[in-house]
């Protein structure tokens, strides 16, 4: 199978920017936490806290997220992109559709969707499209990775690792997962990272100083990124085993081992001791469970919940991904029976083991490093499910190589029974039919529904995903304020009066407060759906009463962009920035 891998790339590549740009914004799994958590750590001074506890921590109820306690690295990531996109300004709005009829396939999006994410894209669609680009882009690095560590493992079998990545790039859940925001991707590319670093050891009889400072360094940084990391103990555990077996080197072996995991200790210990100290608990599951108590399983239903829920859950989510709640579709049905049997073929294969390829047999240390691999990451994903109804395909994708290049190995085994002139044109139509039903699911099962975002009724301007905006230059003020007076100390909630642009003197706009880092602490449009105002704005006494006291905050107006005339925020009508306090 010559030129699988850029083969595989491609088809990932094409794949996961189809869902890019098809699935609406925010409508993946957590993609708004994604985000907000990552807002946050660009436009404030620490991390984020989870919701329901700012008010107890002196935080601003902006500074909340439903994914604080999770790891921050991959935040970093989509904070430093954000910078270089000049999008931290960015504000998000998503108005609930209330209309959720199962019957009704064309109106099931959780979130109201407008002419914003309509082409032409606006600016900040597509500056939120970009970030989901990261996740393409970390795809693409982990199936080199999955590759390389099949290479690396069963260097007599090249096949099995030029199908391994074949599988895990045409794999639905593959592809919703890398076309999203999704933290689970860098813990993915990072966990191979890994793998690949202690299979290199593994071959090599030995994990010396080099390997072992960067096998700890990457471990800290994929416990930094999801805590399904945590499914690195079973294979690094086995390494230093492996590695100990020789009385020679055992001290030498447990003494870097030592070091080792002293550094990821040290990296990674002050996150597991903060989600100790805000939440009880440092994995966090007690505030995870306040946000998501829906998803909990009861006691007396797990038995059932583990042997037949999740089984078939999983299997749905691996060819099916959480899009839209109408019928499964054929090619999924297709999808499903396929997945269902080349697992059976290839568990036939691992344990029948023809005689004509055992001169090529892969050392059991190299099976057990890979199998103890996969049921590291299964094991976390089993007690998660133990806890929450949470039978989601991407939560084993840390373990996608392991998984993907044993079963590679069995399917290969089984091709042997292939006349020898066969087995690479049945390889390749092999690969052919799994990147064409994969594309069938993408176009079939996602693109028809698209087509129907809904304008949310009442809404001029016909924003559904968020605006941007900073108040206007000197020399560029369109918009003029009236009220209150620059520098002005209020004891109640006030009414902003502005003078609108003399050419645009009927257009609706917003009114943005800004704390000094320039984060915005209250958005009319974005943040309380306002889109009537014109000249004046009196700000209700609860929202008054969020605004931080004792600090200098500005306001400022902008014209509303209307999008169903393809105006763009940047190009509205603005005015220049006041400051006033709220006084205590």
């Amino acid at each position: 199978m010559r030129g699988a891998l850029p083969a595989a790339i491609v088809v990932h590549l094409l794949l996961s920017a189809g869902y890019v740009a098809a699935i609406p914004l925010f409508e993946a799994p957590d993609e708004p936490d994604h985000f907000r958590y990552a807002q946050v750590v660009a436009t404030s001074d620490g991390l984020p806290v989870h919701r329901g506890h700012a008010e107890r921590l002196g935080r601003h109820f902006l500074d909340e997220c439903g994914l604080a306690h999770h790891p921050p690295l991959y935040y970093g990531l989509l904070a430093a992109a954000l910078a270089a996109l000049d999008a931290e300004d960015l504000v998000v709005s998503l108005p609930l559709t209330n209309d959720r009829a199962p019957e009704d396939r064309r109106r099931s999006w959780r979130f109201g969707h407008g002419y914003d994410e309509l082409p032409p894209w606006s600016a900040e669609v597509i500056d939120l499209r970009l970030l989901r680009g990261l996740s393409v882009a970390l795809g693409a690095i982990t199936l080199l990775l999955i590759h390389r560590l099949g290479r690396t493992l069963l260097p007599d079998r090249p096949a099995v690792a030029d199908l391994a990545v074949l599988l895990a790039a045409t794999l639905p859940a593959w592809s919703y997962a890398h076309g999203v925001l999704d933290n689970g991707n860098l813990a993915t590319t990072l966990v191979h990272l890994a793998l690949l670093l202690g299979a290199g050891g593994l071959v090599g009889g030995a994990v010396r100083w080099p390997r072992a400072l960067a096998l700890a360094a990457v471990t800290a940084a994929a416990l930094l990124s999801k805590l399904t990391a945590l499914g690195l103990a079973l294979p690094l555990g086995f390494l230093v085993a492996a590695s100990a077996v020789r009385p020679l080197r055992r001290g030498s072996t447990l003494v870097r081992a030592g070091v080792a995991l002293a550094i990821v200790g040290a990296a990674t210990g002050w996150f597991f001791l903060r989600n100790a100290e805000l939440y009880g608990d440092p994995l966090g599951a007690q505030a995870h469970a306040e946000v998501f108590h829906r998803s909990l399983v009861p006691e007396d239903r797990r038995l059932d919940w583990l042997t037949s829920g999740l089984p078939a859950g999983l299997l749905r989510s691996a060819t099916r991904p959480n899009l839209l709640p109408d019928p499964v579709p054929a090619a999924s049905g297709v999808a499903l029976a396929l997945v269902a049997l080349a697992g059976l073929g290839g568990l036939v294969g691992l344990v029948g083991a023809g005689r004509r390829e055992r001169a090529a047999r892969t050392p059991a240390s190299h099976r057990a490093y890979l199998a103890l691999a996969a049921a590291g990451t299964l094991a976390i994903f089993l007690k998660f499910n133990l806890q929450f109804a949470q039978p989601q395909a991407r939560y084993l994708l840390p373990a996608a190589g392991p998984f993907a290049l044993l079963l590679a190995s069995g399917l290969t085994r089984l091709g042997l029974l292939l006349p020898a002139r066969a087995r690479r044109p049945a390889g390749v139509l092999f690969g052919g039919a799994l990147a064409a039903l994969a594309a069938t699911l993408l176009i079939g099962r996602v693109g028809p529904d698209v087509a129907v975002l809904e304008v949310p009724e009442g809404t001029p301007t016909a924003v559904a995903v968020g605006v941007s905006g900073r108040p206007a230059g000197p020399d560029e003020a369109r918009v003029e304020l009236l009220s209150p007076a620059d520098g002005a100390r209020l004891d109640a909630a006030p009414t902003f009066r502005w003078r609108p642009d003399a050419d645009a003197p009927d257009g609706t706009s917003f009114v943005r407060v800004v704390d000094r880092r320039g984060r915005v602490v209250l958005d009319s449009l974005a943040h309380l759906g306002l889109t009537g105002l014109r000249t004046e704005w009196a700000l209700p006494a609860p929202y008054w009463e969020t605004l931080p006291a004792g600090e200098e905050l500005r306001w400022f107006v902008r014209r509303a962009p209307d999008r169903r005339a393809g105006e763009a925020t940047v190009d509205q009508p603005a005015s220049p920035a006041r400051s006033f306090v709220r006084r205590p």
